[in-house]
């Protein structure tokens, strides 16, 4: 049903062994917190008609938030196909901008009220709370599925078959290459793993060791 996808997912690590005592009785932020909550909640609610049919005002975004929000979309759209640095969890990645304004909104209501228009300096703050746990997914998604080398091997396949060349130096892979493989150890161990499985070899090309698509991986695409 997608529900998974719908949720800010987040699993920081352990504090348990790093928590000196501290005294909780002053903690004016949290404290001035609940006293806003709290007034929030005290609010009369917005009601039409006799049948008290809810009405809740609309948020919507101002010119400026919109101008942030916009670009915050597209590029995390531009990330979630298998090659971009999202690709683990297009799900999630497909609503993080809807949770982005989502989280906005709950920002504005608390500092402003539950009305007018989102600023541009709360849809920031909503969008850098959205990344964040957006980072935490494919963190967490990624660490519950296949192995990491074995999973870049599969997306070094993929790319090197979408090339046009069949032959690459593996230096050109950190420079070219999908973001996950530009970094060298994992680069290496995707290679590894390609050459075990012969599909790939290195040759002597123009003077220059090579990285050599096994022509009949091709065939099997």
């Amino acid at each position: 049903m997608g529900w998974i996808a719908r949720n800010l997912i987040a699993c920081p690590s352990s504090s348990i062994g790093s928590r000196p005592y501290r005294d909780s009785t002053e903690m004016p932020a949290l404290d001035t917190l609940h006293c806003r909550v709290r007034e929030l909640l005290d609010l009369e609610l917005p009601v039409k008609d006799a049948g008290m049919v809810l009405a809740p005002p609309a948020l919507t975004l101002s010119p400026p938030a919109f101008r942030i929000w916009h670009p915050f979309h597209d590029d995390v759209e531009a990330q979630l196909s298998r090659f971009g640095e999202f690709g683990s969890v297009p799900d999630i990645g497909a609503k993080i901008a809807e949770n982005a304004a989502r989280i906005a909104a709950v920002l504005h209501v608390i500092t402003q009220g539950p009305g007018g228009s989102i600023s541009a300096e709360t849809m920031e703050a909503g969008a850098a709370v959205a990344i964040w746990h957006l980072n935490e997914a494919r963190r967490i998604v990624g660490a519950t599925k296949i192995p990491q080398d074995v999973a870049d091997a599969d997306l070094l396949l993929q790319w090197l078959l979408r090339r046009a060349e069949s032959t690459i130096e593996p230096r050109d892979i950190l420079r070219l290459a999908p973001a996950p493989l530009r970094v060298k150890e994992r680069r290496d161990a995707a290679i590894n793993i390609l050459l075990a499985k012969h599909w790939v070899r290195f040759a002597n090309v123009g003077g220059a060791d090579r990285l050599v698509l096994n022509p009949k991986a091709r065939d099997r695409r």
